[in-house]
């Protein structure tokens, strides 16, 4: 009993200072201690430094626990089981994308600290059940009573080594490479793992040598060990089981240096180099999954854009390579994507679209992983959708996690996505739901605040009706935000701060009954008024669906006497009303009746000059 309540104590301090999976290892641990001390009649051994030992104190009476010592100990177990269980469902999220580990916002991955901490040693459960991951050979370390290997690497003698590898290319200079790089890797770290070969390193020019030389070289040495064999066959090579520890120093290094590195050319160097050596990293699956976390991380967080698009090309050879790897790659991108748009400005709109058109090439290279992907993004919307409208009374937080341009920025993703593939696989299915969502996002609030986050979710609507040539009515939601009372009201003509509707979702209590924002509100929502129209401009039913949408602008013209607003509604009235005579008349010269499907849509065809048609083709364009 001493010793379960000792180990109890012990377990509780660790799940409090650290993760889950470390703790299992010190719990563990303790356990084999604690059977293997039964076993010899000895008593547990707690290890504290105050001579706590199974419940007792050396240096105290033995007292009973107090009632309050038992509460808070019922408290501390209450809330390790609460931590556990929030563990096991941030496991449950994250599995399916990098493993065993979530994915981090910190600044550094604990178990990577850990796995690295003795040089070319990663112990990894999924390797040890794989018989070829057995095979790893580590690079010699040195031995009781064997004399260490020392080189002092100065500039006569790495010029060459660089000679005899871009010559001969042996094995000894590459494995004096290698270590070497370890060297630079390791520099500021303490306590080494002493090893039977040392290079040091002292000179900063040379440092930076080696550091370009082994990155550089490094796809071109492996092709020379291994003759040009494939790499997808290097492991029957008989040169494999002298260069694999080789190569696994330097992939165990290479991470090193990605953790600490903050240059993002440098960044960029060292995945491009990567990429090169993709084939022999897909047979070290330990380190790939900490590079691929990595990776991920500096493509969420970096704004340097060759980065981003180096990130993305190394993520498409993987699956290039290796076709199992698309769902982690997807829904770590996509992840990515959805968490670096939370913000969108004029600063990083450039990053969001790079990132959105590197989902989108991904996901052409499986589309049945693709349609999966968005199934499940798309479900998860729709489900937060429907918490909302269950609710009676919806609170500002509610609101705000639908009118954001993290939602946002989802659902042009996978509009696109849509657009991009609807003639392939069976992303077309997706077209009905996506619509489905987007006039549910129009009707969660009807504060007029949110009509410039409305006009958004509208011209991604007439964009997917663009390109899938698919009817949406979009024309009536543009009617009643016109005819939101806040423009009849309007009186002030100054405005502390001008609204952009290219990147504003809402505006406040002062700005929205101020004259420049009523303008700017009426011009974009006359624009996506105009775009819907010419998307049906050559539709021979296009004067019946005017008909209602010009008695409603018409009266609203009667209504409202501010020269500034009416004015361009009656010009795009008027447009609309020319549009209609044009295809009025030219239905006139027809003879089939509207019975007749193929004719309506051979008639189609036919106009050429409708006046609507340029508003549509530099939509088709955009």
């Amino acid at each position: 009993e001493e010793s379960n309540i000792a180990l109890k104590n012990h377990s509780q301090l660790y799940i409090n200072n650290m993760g889950r999976k470390q703790t299992k290892k010190f719990v563990s641990k303790h356990l084999q201690s604690e059977l293997a001390r039964r076993k010899k009649g000895k008593k547990f051994k707690s290890g504290r430094k105050d001579g706590y030992e199974g419940g007792k104190n050396k240096n105290s009476v033995e007292e009973e626990v107090p009632k309050n010592d038992v509460k808070k100990n019922q408290q501390n177990e209450a809330e390790a089981q609460d931590f556990e269980a929030i563990e096991d469902f941030i496991d449950r999220e994250y599995d399916d994308i990098i493993g065993d580990e979530e994915f981090s916002d910190e600044e550094g991955y604990s178990d990577l600290d850990e796995a690295l901490e003795e040089e070319d040693s990663i112990e990894d459960e999924e390797m040890s059940g794989d018989e070829d991951e057995k095979a790893l050979r580590q690079l010699p370390k040195k031995r009781p009573g064997k004399k260490q290997k020392v080189k002092h690497m100065d500039q006569d003698y790495f010029d060459a080594l660089t000679e005899v590898i871009n010559t001969k290319c042996t094995a000894n200079a590459v494995k004096i490479l290698v270590a070497a790089f370890r060297t630079c890797s390791t520099m500021d770290q303490e306590n080494q793992v002493g090893f039977a070969l040392e290079v040091v390193v002292n000179d900063s020019d040379i440092f930076n040598q080696i550091l370009l030389f082994t990155f550089s070289k490094m796809p071109e040495i492996a092709q020379k060990l291994l003759n040009g064999v494939k790499a997808s066959e290097c492991h029957t090579h008989k040169n494999w089981p002298q260069f694999r520890p080789m190569l696994q120093s330097y992939f165990a290094n290479t991470l090193r240096f990605l953790k600490k590195i903050q240059d993002n050319n440098m960044l960029e160097f060292i995945f491009e180099k990567l990429s090169a050596l993709m084939p022999y990293l897909a047979h070290f699956k330990s380190y790939l999954k900490q590079i691929i976390k990595v990776g991920l991380r500096q493509w969420q967080t970096s704004d340097f854009i060759p980065l981003k698009i180096q990130i993305f090309m190394f993520f498409h050879k993987l699956v290039s390579a290796d076709k199992t790897y698309i769902d982690v790659a997807l829904k770590g991108l996509y992840l990515s994507y959805a968490r670096y748009g939370k913000n969108y400005n004029w600063r990083n709109f450039e990053n969001v679209i790079v990132m959105r058109n590197c989902v989108l090439e991904l996901m052409n290279l499986d589309l049945n992983s693709a349609y999966k992907t968005l199934f499940v993004y798309m479900r998860q919307m729709s489900l937060q959708l429907r918490t909302v409208f269950n609710e009676t009374q919806k609170t500002k937080e509610m609101i705000k996690a639908i009118y954001n341009w993290q939602f946002l920025n989802c659902l042009k993703l996978f509009a696109a996505a849509v657009a991009k593939f609807q003639t392939d696989g069976d992303t077309n299915l997706l077209v009905n739901p996506l619509l489905q969502i987007c006039l549910a996002v129009l009707q969660v609030c009807q504060n007029s605040k949110y009509n410039p986050f409305k006009l958004h979710i509208l011209r991604v609507m007439n964009q997917i009706s663009a390109d899938t040539k698919v009817y949406i009515p979009v024309v009536p939601h543009v009617i009643s935000i016109l005819q939101s009372p806040e423009i009849a009201k309007a009186k002030n003509p100054r405005m502390e701060k001008p609204v952009d509707f290219e990147i504003g979702i809402k505006v406040s209590k002062k700005e929205i009954n101020t004259l420049p924002y009523i303008d700017n509100l009426v011009d974009n929502a006359i624009s996506v008024l105009l775009e819907a129209f010419s998307l049906q401009s050559t539709n021979i039913s296009f004067p019946e669906l005017a008909i209602n949408p010009l008695i409603n602008m018409k009266k609203w013209v009667k209504d409202h006497k501010n020269p500034k607003v009416v004015k361009p509604i009656k010009q795009a009235a008027q447009k609309i009303q020319d549009n209609s005579d044009y295809i009025v008349k030219q239905r006139s010269k027809s003879k089939f009746p509207p019975t007749d499907l193929d004719s309506c849509l051979a008639f189609q065809k036919t106009i050429t000059q409708a006046p609507l048609m340029k508003v549509r083709d530099e939509i088709i364009e955009r």
